[in-house]
């Protein structure tokens, strides 16, 4: 009985084990995919964000300027 007793702690140590090395590989797994679609976020926002200021402007505001000059002015009250 004692012996049983022991086999099933030894396996329940070795699933502990385990089961801690899974955790840490999809901690790490994780981690490695949030570096990765950050600067995409990040994007996404910006022009999320830009979009909003947009809607809010009055269209004269908008009006003969370039993309590049609506980001360079967004950027400036952001």
């Amino acid at each position: 009985m004692n012996d049983r007793i022991q086999e099933l702690c030894d396996k329940l140590a070795d699933i502990k084990y385990i089961t801690q090395q899974v955790q840490d590989e999809l901690y790490h797994i994780q981690h490695e995919l949030e570096e990765q679609e950050q600067p995409q976020d990040h994007a996404a926002n910006f022009i999320r964000t830009m979009s909003l200021w947009l809607d809010r402007r009055a269209e004269t505001e908008n009006d003969g300027k370039t993309i590049e000059q609506l980001i360079n002015e967004y950027k400036l009250v952001s």
